[in-house]
């Protein structure tokens, strides 16, 4: 059972239903990879492999407060922690299921959730290789000292800049790729700080003997070789160095980790792909390969199911804060 449970989420799920201990053999098949996009999500997963008993009864009261040891031990590869709300329920949850989650090896969480999660992250050896910093209308800023960045090696960031400690990308001792995406029709301070920040990550120690590639991904809308235009002489000092391509066109945040998490295409084996059709003779076929690579992303996103994920470097226009005190949500109430 533990096999077929291996095979496929959707026969583990079934499986747990057949008896108590095959739920607990097949349970660490099931949460392999998390995604958490409301604050119910989150509560749920906490109760079902931390639930509070209501019951006390003294002789197994050792016992019910104590996670099967199949589950302690449960292989969780990936978070995804997406929730737009930063309230004390969900770090709470996540504290108590915080030993499950020391094997991922990919995170895709909001800055703000970052931010709220700090302690417990601290807390625990939690050392992703493969990172996304998204955000919800307006890019966050991070603190990269954070143990959590020690080993990241993949890095799609929302936020090239840290909090006023002096933190940045600069801070990441194991970066070797970067990639950060933003529209082409950024105001030109922003466009010029974007680029500055970029040429210093590949010129000063220590990020430009670590890094092995950097990627700015431009959403041009469907002219990819004509939007992008404005930059290609303000980007000059950074094209120059072979680590450093410059896509011109970007999928959504949600797509991308997709991609991510399958092994498939992520941006920065796209980004190669792309610099060897650039590098190429001009030719119509070669114009068309681009026209097909467009239309087939273009597609991509129309099939796949919509969500308010943003990596971009600068914020929403329609941007609107909500209000963030707990009472306005009924956090508090009993």
């Amino acid at each position: 059972m533990t096999f077929l449970a291996s095979t496929s989420v959707a026969q583990a799920c079934e499986l747990r239903l057949v008896s108590r201990e095959v739920n607990k053999s097949v349970i660490s098949s099931v949460f392999r990879d998390l995604l958490f996009t409301t604050p119910e999500q989150v509560i749920r997963f906490s109760n079902t492999l931390h639930p509070k008993s209501k019951v006390i009864v003294p002789a197994l009261k050792r016992r019910l407060h104590t996670l099967p040891l199949n589950i302690l031990q449960c292989a969780v590869e990936s978070l995804t922690l997406v929730v737009p709300n930063t309230l004390p329920s969900i770090e709470t949850s996540l504290s108590h299921v915080a030993p499950l989650l020391t094997r991922i090896r990919k995170l895709a969480i909001t800055g703000q959730q970052l931010a709220s999660n700090a302690y417990w992250l601290r807390m625990h050896e939690i050392r992703p290789q493969h990172m996304m910093i998204l955000h919800h209308g307006v890019p966050p800023l991070v603190n990269f000292y954070e143990p959590i960045f020690q080993s990241v090696t993949h890095l799609y960031t929302s936020s090239l800049f840290g909090h006023h400690n002096g933190s940045s990308i600069l801070s990441m001792p194991s970066i070797t790729h970067l990639a950060v995406s933003t529209r082409t029709n950024i105001a030109l301070q922003c466009r010029e700080r974007v680029i500055a920040f970029l040429h210093t990550i590949l010129t000063e120690e220590p990020t430009s003997k670590t890094l092995q590639m950097v990627v700015l991904s431009l959403n041009c809308g469907v002219s990819p070789s004509y939007r992008a235009d404005p930059w290609l002489y303000a980007l000059r000092s950074c094209m120059v160095d072979k680590r450093f391509i410059l896509l011109p066109y970007s999928q959504s945040a949600r797509t991308e980790w997709e991609d991510t998490l399958t092994e498939n295409h992520d941006i920065w084996s796209r980004a190669n792909t792309w610099r060897e059709l650039e590098s190429s003779p001009d030719t119509a076929a070669n114009h068309m390969k681009k026209e097909m690579i467009v239309r087939d992303l273009q597609c991509k996103e129309r099939r796949s199911t919509a969500g308010e994920w943003m990596v971009d470097l600068v914020q929403r226009e329609d941007y609107h804060q909500e209000p963030i005190d707990p009472g306005e949500r009924n956090e508090f109430r009993m």
